[in-house]
Formats: structure tokens, C-alpha cells, sequence
């Protein structure tokens, strides 16, 4: 089976069969990453709200991303996995906030998200495997709690007319936005069309991010993200909920 495009369906990394065993290497399937990975998330009541698949040319080497149902909060958490039957690389499992997924299997996310890698070597097979994903999805979805938290209580940080522009002066200043995008953040924010609310902290993180979803500049969308968090959390972390468990 020949893939041409590096998007695909479930059903298409499900017949991709997987190499015999040897006594080095103990290849799993896509099949049952795929299977192990969904049935996890059903134990822990996590709603899917789409699910993202690719894989190289030969089906080899498979990507998985699922992102998970969280209300209208502007929060896209996802589940990353992919998984090698060509020894290219080790099943690894990811989960975050920002998490982010590009063609060449990068991940990005905070420094809160799980990471657990596994190499189809020595005694790995479906019962580790199943450990391995159950561990970092339980880990993660806790975590998750606390972001929202975090993220909702922005809202209850009202920003008069001259706080909220010292704070994007703030911003500019220490490369949070781009001096080359200021006008596009002015627009979102303060313009007479804005797209988010000046009076509130709530908008101000909705801009910025606005700007870095356009981006697409893989690691520096991770950088930018980073930067924004502690640019905020430094400022009002005693008006936000849950910062010291996101540190």
C-alpha cells in the first residue's frame, strides 16, 4: 500500500500490516497503537472532537492526533502519537494544551504536556504499550483541568483603556508580538472591527495567539506560546487560577 499524500484515514493505517518479531526488535502495529491509544481515552470519558492521521509514502512510519472536546475555551488539547514499523523511530506518545503536529512528526506544547517514547526492542508489546498510554493520557487530562482553569480565569481580569495598551507596549517591547505585526494585533484588539475584547486579560491572550496560529513557523510557534504564558503569569499570578500547578 502506497500513500502519496501524507494524509489518511484509520482505516487505511489499520491494514498496514507489520513486520515478524525478532529477537531484537519487537515491531507493534499501527493497528493496535491506533486501537490501544482510542480505547485509553474512551476509560478516561475524553471526548474526541476530530482525529488526524498520516503517514509516509510506504505506510511505514504513521502519525496519529486526536483533539479533545473542551468546551468554547479556545483550548485545543490533543493526544500526539506516532509509531515506526521500519525502525526509523520509537512509538512515542504526547499530550498538551498547544499541542501541534507538522508533516515531519515535530511536536510542540508546554512544558506541562507528557512525553513517553518506546523502542520495539527488548520487552515491549501490547500490555507495556497499553501501560505507556494510560499513564501519560491520565497524567495529561489532570493537567488539562488546571490550564483551563488558568486559561477562563483571564476573564476576570478587567483591563482599563491605558492598562491594556501599556500591556501590549509591554509586549512589543519584549518580542511577545512582533514589531512587523503590530498593526494586525491592533486590528484584532483595539481596531474598530476587533475580533477580541481590549477590557480583559481574556482578550489580550486571544490576540496574541490569533497572531502565533497564523505563523506557522513550527518551533517558534512553541517559543511564542512559552513566552506568553510567563509574560502574563509574571504579571497577574495572583489574579489567575491554578498558575503554581502549571510551572
Amino acid at each position: 500500500m502506497n500513500f502519496e499524500g501524507n494524509r489518511t484515514t484509520r482505516e487505511a493505517i489499520r491494514e498496514i500490516p507489520e513486520p515478524l518479531w525478532t529477537d531484537s526488535w519487537h515491531p507493534v502495529s499501527h493497528r493496535v497503537c491506533d486501537i490501544i491509544v482510542n480505547n485509553t481515552v474512551d476509560k478516561l470519558g475524553l471526548q474526541v472532537d476530530k482525529t488526524i492521521y498520516s503517514a509516509s509514502k510506504a505506510g511505514e512510519n504513521v502519525t496519529g492526533m486526536l483533539i479533545i472536546k473542551n468546551g468554547n475555551t479556545g483550548l485545543n488539547p490533543a493526544l500526539f502519537w506516532r509509531n515506526s514499523i521500519n525502525k526509523t523511530f520509537a512509538f512515542s506518545l504526547a499530550v498538551g494544551t498547544f499541542t501541534s503536529m507538522c508533516s515531519n512528526g515535530m511536536i510542540y506544547g508546554w512544558e506541562n504536556q507528557f512525553k513517553e517514547f518506546r523502542k520495539h526492542t527488548g520487552r515491549l508489546d501490547e500490555t507495556e504499550l497499553s501501560q505507556v498510554v494510560y499513564k501519560g493520557i491520565d497524567n495529561a487530562s489532570k493537567r488539562m483541568y488546571d490550564i483551563k482553569e488558568w486559561h477562563l480565569s483571564m476573564e476576570n481580569v478587567i483591563l482599563d483603556s491605558t492598562i491594556s495598551k501599556s500591556l501590549a507596549y509591554d509586549a512589543i517591547y519584549e518580542g511577545i508580538i512582533s514589531k512587523q505585526r503590530v498593526p494586525e494585533f491592533n486590528d484584532l484588539l483595539f481596531g474598530e472591527n476587533h475580533e477580541y475584547d481590549c477590557s480583559t486579560l481574556f482578550g489580550f491572550h486571544g490576540a496574541c495567539t490569533q497572531l502565533y496560529r497564523e505563523m506557522r513557523m513550527g518551533f517558534r510557534f512553541a517559543e511564542l506560546n512559552k513566552k506568553l504564558f510567563k509574560f502574563i503569569d509574571d504579571r497577574y499570578r495572583l489574579h489567575l487560577y491554578s498558575s503554581s500547578n502549571l510551572n
